[in-house]
């Protein structure tokens, strides 16, 4: 038998697309997403990473023409809104409202506001916003609540995220995902008391603990205790994966730092985090960009 004969139906593999690169992405109608030939597969994925780059480039002028315009609308609304302040709260010696009962209400500054009848009072020209939740705890309240562990970072942006209860699997994937798309800043978490905590979310957490750089992921933890009711009122252990309503513990306090009730009604978790929101915003600076997550 011929060496000819040998051969005769085997595949030339150079000339051939079995064994090549293929690419998940597509790059365009003119870029097969793998090579014609095991030989061509050098010119081909020479091609492929020069287009990646060109869209690269492209993202990253469209993204910062995204961002440019909405700074442009930030810059005008920090203008139009220059004497609300997100702490206003904590100034207690402002008055917290006018009467608009008077015959003669009291003008604003800026804008006129015409009084409605059944409206008995409106924020004050001081207070362009509602009072902090701080407000409804007494004259004096302080916040009470601090880190379990890590430090914020006040300059840096941050993800506020209410998770407890979690198995380490879901921490995980949520913050490696988030660090692989290069995300630089804080993420402050809620998470379970620490003899509730699964096993190993604790260890993980604290790793990603990064206070002392600027740069990277940089985790703080919080434990908040509950005291939860069933919608009977009778006692109950925990939120109820939502079902419960509760209020904090020892979040406030008075002036000279001692516990004060949690001033409002039992409610959902779902909506109490709203008030950890609020506090852990007071950490960072007005510049910052806040996400809210649960």
């Amino acid at each position: 038998q011929t060496e000819e004969q040998k051969n005769q139906g085997k595949v030339d593999p150079n000339n051939s697309v079995l064994g090549v690169k293929i690419s998940n992405r597509y790059l365009g109608e003119d870029l097969l997403p793998y090579p014609e030939s095991k030989q061509a597969e050098g010119e081909w994925e020479t091609k492929m990473n020069k287009r990646k780059d060109e869209l690269r480039k492209q993202d990253e002028m469209e993204w910062k023409a995204l961002m440019d315009q909405y700074n442009e609308v930030m810059v005008d609304y920090v203008e139009e809104n220059e004497h609300a302040d997100h702490r206003v709260g904590l100034h207690h010696d402002e008055p917290d409202v006018i009467d608009v009962i008077d015959s003669k209400p009291q003008k604003p500054q800026q804008q006129q506001q015409q009084p409605a009848s059944n409206v008995k009072q409106v924020p004050s020209d001081d207070n362009t916003i509602w009072s902090a939740p701080l407000k409804k705890a007494g004259d004096d309240a302080t916040i009470l609540l601090k880190p379990a562990f890590g430090t914020h970072r006040p300059s840096s942006n941050a993800i506020l995220v209410f998770a407890e209860g979690y198995d380490l699997s879901i921490y995980l994937s949520f913050v490696e995902s988030l660090a692989n798309t290069g995300y630089s800043g804080d993420v402050v978490f809620s998470i379970s008391n620490e003899s509730k905590l699964k096993s190993g979310v604790k260890e993980y957490l604290l790793s990603k603990s990064n206070s002392q750089s600027e740069e990277g992921v940089n985790i703080i933890a919080y434990e908040v205790e509950w005291t939860c009711f069933k919608k009977s009122g009778e006692s109950a252990r925990g939120s109820g994966e939502g079902m419960n309503n509760c209020k904090m513990t020892n979040v406030f306090g008075d002036a000279a730092g001692n516990p004060v009730d949690d001033p409002r009604e039992p409610r959902p978790v779902a909506t109490a985090r709203y008030e950890l929101y609020w506090i852990w915003s007071l950490q960072y600076s007005k510049a910052s960009w806040l996400m809210l997550l649960d």
